[in-house]
């Protein structure tokens, strides 16, 4: 197969996920690369920030356990919310809770307090 036409496949994202305001990187496999299950995972730096975490409808997480995690590993810069199944369409959509708890910590911290 055609290295670009490879390329433009795997960089081609269906529209209806428009939404998801996704960046999607090709990078070279290398054995310098944590691995993790076979899977290779590409760390942050200042050209490659973590902003946001989003948890699944379905996830068994603690919320509050990954914001603890995410902001230890990270800093204040991510944000971390939960998803939910809409209620009256075929949609996963913010769980409003956690947003309003999210924007709270935010919020806090302008502010110059901690929790």
């Amino acid at each position: 197969m055609d290295k670009d036409f490879v390329q433009r496949l795997l960089l081609t994202k269906y529209e209806h996920w428009r939404y998801e305001d996704e960046a999607r990187i090709l990078v070279k496999l290398s054995s310098k690369l944590p691995r993790e299950n076979g899977s290779y995972f590409f760390p942050f730096s200042r050209k490659l920030v973590l902003r946001d975490v989003i948890l699944g409808p379905l996830s068994e997480l603690s919320i509050d356990r990954v914001r603890q995690d995410v902001r230890s590993a990270y800093g204040k810069a991510a944000s971390v919310t939960q998803a939910r199944l809409a209620f009256k369409r075929f949609a996963v959509v913010y769980d409003e809770r956690s947003v309003r708890i999210e924007n709270a910590y935010r919020r806090a911290e302008v502010g110059g307090a901690t929790t």
